[in-house]
């Protein structure tokens, strides 16, 4: 059994299907570590993202994105994986994209009491 197979895609502007089973957003959709992060979680993200190929500096940008999507190298509760679209200019971003990142995630009030609360 292969692990690629053929998608028919309704509206080509949708980008392929993330672990959640929605189609990714360029720039919107997140991968994740599904052990630690809930699919359709939104996060805030606090990093550089490169403005061209090749450009390892950079510009400092606030972006919200969803956890949509997972991958082999996605490990760890501080590992993620930014969903630059497809092409060749999103390979060429997410190529140099390398940048540390301040994750705020955002959850609903009383799981995140719930989550702050020590364990007993």
């Amino acid at each position: 059994m292969s692990f690629f197979g053929a998608e028919s895609v309704d509206d080509p502007a949708r980008g392929p299907r993330g672990a959640q089973g929605a189609p990714l957003t360029p720039m919107a959709s997140m991968a994740v570590d599904p052990d630690f992060h809930a699919y359709g979680a939104p996060v805030l993200i606090n990093t550089r993202i490169p403005r061209q190929a090749g450009d390892a500096e950079a510009e400092a940008r606030s972006l919200l994105v969803i956890a949509q999507d997972t991958g082999g190298a996605i490990e760890g509760p501080m590992r993620g994986d930014l969903f630059f679209g497809t092409g060749d200019l999103a390979g060429d971003l997410a190529g140099v994209m390398k940048h540390p990142a301040r994750w705020t995630v955002l959850l609903p009030s009383p799981l995140a009491l719930k989550l702050a609360e020590p364990a007993t």
